[in-house]
């Protein structure tokens, strides 16, 4: 009986051990949101998560009569082709206290900065540029469903600081007898903060 029951001991403990996560072990982590990261278990109880999000675009529009006190200049209408490009890195820290089976619970601390360019041109010239940073706090959970996948699931709390600017020049056609363009320029400065709530999903394939 005594060995039936260090059997059995030992059977549990390598199942155990086998879905735990090893120092040294890195996998790739993918989800919500849309950021693709990797994730370095420096112990069995800290990792390390850097991520990014990378995105980018063009849109072209056009509209008419927008601006009726310029009509003594002729075509007035607006043929814009806009294009844009976003760049978020971020890191966060994972500190694993409590384990149930294959369920481990963590608190993790996070940073990401990011910038965003804009910029349009035609008939309204634009040239945007937006900073921003985030600091959040969460609370998570990690199940190992094999040594090489994991799903993961988290909510908490962050506090977000941007700042935008923005330059705008209106072309317009030189203005009779004169031999020099008549530009409308506009420049604008933006910060904000606010706090809000989070939540995050995702997977982990290790392949390490």
């Amino acid at each position: 009986m005594k060995r039936l029951m260090l059997a059995v001991g030992a059977v549990l403990f390598v199942d155990s051990s086998a879905l735990a996560q090893d120092a040294g072990q890195i996998g790739i982590t993918m989800g919500y949101p849309s950021a693709v990261g990797i994730i370095w278990h420096v112990t069995d109880r800290v990792a390390v998560r850097p991520s990014i999000a990378f995105t980018t675009g063009s849109t072209d529009s056009s509209s008419s009569s927008l601006f009726p006190d310029l009509s003594f200049l002729g075509d007035t209408s607006l043929s814009d082709e806009t294009s844009s490009t976003t760049v978020t890195a971020g890191v966060s820290g994972l500190f694993y206290f409590g384990q149930w089976d294959k369920l481990r619970a963590y608190v993790s601390p996070g940073y990401a900065y990011g910038r965003a360019f804009s910029n349009a041109g035609s008939t309204l010239l634009s040239d945007d540029g937006h900073s921003f940073y985030q600091v959040t706090g969460s609370f998570g959970a990690h199940y190992q469903f094999h040594h090489r996948f994991a799903v993961f699931g988290e909510t908490g709390f962050g506090y977000n600081h941007s700042h935008t600017t923005f330059s705008t020049t209106l072309v317009v056609p030189t203005l009779p007898g004169l031999n020099v363009p008549a530009p409308v320029t506009r420049t604008a400065e933006i910060n904000s903060h606010n706090w809000a709530t989070r939540t995050g999903a995702g997977v982990i394939f290790y392949f390490k």
